[in-house]
């Protein structure tokens, strides 16, 4: 019987890993196709002004990998760290591992593989917080960069210029950001195509802005300036917009960490009163599947609500 719930928990476990890996596959489309739309529609966005096919900037600037290096890799330079992909895989491996060995110690078979899945996703969720933390910062410094570049363009400079002023005068992270821009255009890409690499690179929706703003400039021929102030001024109202939002579901937010931490805050204060009440629940078979659909039910509960917080605009 043991051995039927660990296969069944492993089934378990590796269909819940397919599935986030197919979520972030997914996710990865999901961000392509809005950069492609927004950097010039999916009709027209292979072709250049003489009909002629066009390099995608992510087959021009990156060699094509395998999903799960191409995710890594991502992750960590969206974080901003300098770590081999493979690095991270074989450390999370590892770090499966080292908790289903230690689990298998002291919980049943059950629990053995969420421990392991725990105790894994531990790197990912401090990459995705350093993530998440750097991109926002990203956004955020990127009006006052479209500020500077305004300025050069109207004072005569061409915006190759502006941008070395830009990265002299910005702070990091988005002063590397263009720095590695410049770099891809000493080697013979085209500015434009360099913006689009660093958005399909860097997926935040103010560099979409700036890229949309340099497609546009380069196929029409317009004031590129008066078009950076437009897009400033989009940046941030959308900044405001943002942060009017959390505001809003501040609460929501709140109310689900507190709510889905509340059943562990009671068992731990059970287990330090009355240890012999809460110590079924660890020895006892049916206890140990209570405690298992409970951790379950209560994760499930705080995606759901995290979910439900969350607004697209």
């Amino acid at each position: 019987m043991e051995v039927l719930v660990a296969i069944f928990c492993l089934v378990l476990g590796g269909g819940l890993a397919l599935g986030l890996y197919q979520h972030q596959l997914s996710d990865q489309r999901r961000r392509d196709r809005a950069a492609t739309y927004r950097l010039g529609g999916s009709d027209r966005a292979g072709l250049a002004k003489d009909g002629s096919k066009r390099r995608e900037p992510a087959r021009l600037l990156s060699r094509q990998t395998h999903p799960a290096m191409r995710w890594a890799k991502d992750l960590i330079e969206q974080a901003g760290l300098e770590l081999p992909p493979l690095a991270l895989l074989s450390g999370l491996i590892i770090l499966f591992t080292v908790g289903c060995v230690i689990a298998g110690r002291f919980f049943q078979a059950g629990l053995i593989p969420c421990v392991g899945a725990g105790l894994a996703i531990i790197p990912v969720f401090v990459l995705r917080t350093l993530r998440r933390r750097r991109l926002k910062t990203l956004g955020h410094q990127l009006p006052y960069v479209l500020d500077m570049l305004e300025s050069a363009l109207e004072s005569g400079h061409t915006l190759l210029r502006g941008l070395q002023m830009a990265i002299t005068n910005s702070p990091e992270p988005l002063a590397g950001e263009l720095r590695a821009i410049l770099d891809q255009v000493r080697v013979g890409v085209t500015l434009p195509l360099a913006i689009e690499a660093l958005y399909r690179r860097v997926p935040v929706e103010e560099l979409g802005f700036l890229a949309s703003a340099v497609s546009v400039q380069a196929e029409s021929g317009s004031s590129l300036a008066e078009i950076l102030r437009h897009v400033t001024h989009s940046i941030r109202y959308r900044q405001r917009l943002e942060d009017q939002i959390r505001a809003l579901t501040s609460q929501s937010r709140s109310s689900a960490m507190i709510v889905s931490a509340l059943p562990g805050v009671v068992l731990g204060a059970f287990s330090l009163m009355r240890g012999d009440y809460a110590r079924l629940l660890f020895t006892n078979p049916l206890g140990v599947k209570l405690l298992e659909t409970a951790i379950v039910l209560d994760l499930l509960a705080f995606v759901l609500m995290r979910k439900i917080a969350q607004v697209d605009y």
